[in-house]
């Protein structure tokens, strides 16, 4: 028997997903009920979880296109969110990212990629070891729209009634705790009030349209403001995770490079995209293609990933990042930066985000690389255009927060439906 399950299909930055509130989903009501602190076993959820979001999704899919689910085949398309109330004093609303493993194994063999490289990609398991900063951008409009936070309650200034009937723009304040780093986050939205037909009460929802572009999405929006609290040391606990600015990799008998291993929102591996003979200006594709060059990649991100603590089989986090100085006026860095195994058409939020960060840190190699035409924000090129990351550093060099800004859109909202993954035989 088919069942259906409320929910929502929303763009966050560059990526899309599906979202569900938590008090309707029975398999989050269960995680909740064993970890009360917000605090999971990230493999306990993953199996709780899984069998859901494989049907939800559509994987695995030997076809590599996710048809049968709501995924897309790539790695920013194949993500999911549940977003709940709060149970830490003084958040608004608690979400856990999801990444659900792009199937892409006949993508693979088309490409000639070596299988064993995509052999986790593309089995459809869950991945929850870090977060995503374009989804988290639909957090606080998704909490608004599923009233799990009283909007009108986090405005940052009250509504007057000259503006009541006419379209106007109100900021709205929501914090948010991500149970995937157990780091907080500030979203600042924007917010319209409108009055019900039936009842006359006046309601508060998320007001998507503006005037802001973000590069890789086409059109106008508001922007979401996305203020990353303490961001250091997500994952490890550090934000220098073997206590270097930069570090000698060994990823092969014979065979080093130089790189940045830095946990700043999520872990990431930064090396100067020279030093593997990339040229900046080839695209996302060329690179996909380059079996060789993907191959060393992953190698150099495994070796990065065991020298920061992680495990090296989780394909998710650390991303491996090339970097280049800056390929265009009003850029400070170049990058290209990888994803599940995937050139990415524009930045992770998150590794973004780091990279922002690590600009501005001494002895990195983000920092030799940079331009450095402001002391707090940092202008990131990146293969669909650039985005603009602000980081406010003591000087004592704690890292206090990074900011960014997105936008977000709800796409579709209703139920998906959930079939039952077994083969059933037929009655005659």
């Amino acid at each position: 028997m088919m069942r259906r399950q409320r929910a929502a299909f929303w763009r966050g930055g560059t990526s899309n997903g599906v979202m569900i509130a938590g008090p309707s989903l029975p398999q989050w009501q269960t995680i909740k009920s064993r970890y009360p602190d917000g605090k999971l076993d990230l493999k306990d959820g993953a199996q709780v979880l899984e069998p859901l979001y494989r049907s939800i999704m559509g994987s695995p899919d030997p076809y590599g296109r996710q048809l049968n689910g709501m995924g897309g085949g790539l790695s920013s398309l194949s993500k999911a969110v549940i977003v709940d109330r709060s149970t830490l004093r003084g958040c608004d609303l608690d979400y856990l990212f999801i990444q659900v493993g792009s199937p892409l194994e006949s993508v693979s063999q088309s490409l000639g990629f070596i299988a064993d490289v995509f052999a986790q990609v593309k089995d459809g398991k869950l991945d929850l070891a870090g977060n995503c900063g374009n989804m988290t951008a639909a957090v606080g409009p998704f909490g608004i729209e599923e009233q799990l936070v009283d909007a009108r309650s986090r405005l940052t200034a009250p509504i007057s009634a000259a503006t009541q009937d006419k379209f106007s723009l109100h900021p709205i304040n929501i914090r948010l705790r991500n149970l995937n780093t157990s780091r907080i986050i500030d979203a600042d939205v924007y917010a319209s009030e409108s009055t019900d037909a039936e009842s006359g009460a006046r309601n508060i929802f998320f007001e998507a349209r503006g005037d802001y572009v973000l590069d890789g999405v086409p059109g106008h929006s508001s922007p979401i403001t996305l203020s990353f609290v303490s961001p250091g040391g997500a994952k490890t606990g550090k934000a220098l995770p073997t206590g270097n600015a930069t570090d000698v990799v060994k990823y092969a008998p014979g065979e080093t490079i130089r790189a940045s291993l830095l946990d700043i929102s999520n872990p990431g591996v930064f090396i100067d995209g020279r030093d593997v003979d990339w040229d900046p200006t080839s695209s996302p594709e060329q690179l996909n293609a380059n079996v060789e060059l993907m191959a060393r990649l992953e190698a150099i991100r495994r070796a990065g990933a065991a020298m920061m603590g992680m495990d090296p089989e989780t394909l998710s986090i650390p991303k491996v990042v090339l970097l280049f100085p800056p390929a265009s006026e009003g850029v400070d860095i170049t990058c290209q930066a990888l994803s599940m195994e995937q050139a990415h058409k524009a930045v992770p939020m998150t590794l973004g985000l780091n990279l922002g960060v690590a600009t501005k840190i001494t002895g990195t190699v983000p920092h030799a690389l940079a331009k450095h035409s402001d002391p707090v924000t940092t202008i990131v090129g990146h293969p669909s255009g650039r985005v603009e990351v602000g980081a406010d550093i003591s000087s004592e060099g704690d890292i206090i927060s990074a900011k960014v800004v997105r936008t977000a859109r709800c796409l579709m909202d209703g139920y998906v439906n959930i079939t039952p993954s077994e083969k059933m035989e037929l009655l005659a």
